[in-house]
């Protein structure tokens, strides 16, 4: 690494910083609800986020299921070969918008895919 990188990263780094803080500040004053992922997000966000979440869902899954795949297997399939899932995902989110959303997100898996 250059001289000149390694000091534009040293500079620059306590900015992202700073900048992540006051982003993140500004974003925990308000709970992220279902409804909020609904209304505040959008459409490529908010799939990302449930992406995430199902991923989430699927690992904790792997783990508890001593790393036996099937349960993950049938989140991952669920979630992102199903096209009937992302339409009933949101349809929940809306239906109980002050829930937290990996909550709803889990109970639907968990009707698919067991607990």
């Amino acid at each position: 690494m250059s001289v000149f990188r390694a000091n534009t990263i040293a500079l620059y780094l306590p900015l992202y910083f700073l900048g992540a803080l006051v982003i993140a500040n500004d974003v925990s004053a308000q709970t992220l609800t279902a409804g909020v992922v609904m209304e505040k997000m959008e459409a490529g966000d908010r799939y990302t986020y449930v992406a995430g979440i199902v991923e989430g869902l699927a690992h904790a899954r792997f783990v508890k299921d001593n790393k036996d795949t099937q349960g993950r297997a049938c989140i991952y399939t669920w979630f992102y070969d199903d096209k009937a899932t992302l339409p009933k995902i949101y349809a929940a989110f809306e239906k109980y918008p002050g829930t937290l959303p990996g909550a709803v997100v889990g109970a639907l898996a968990a009707t698919k895919c067991g607990v």
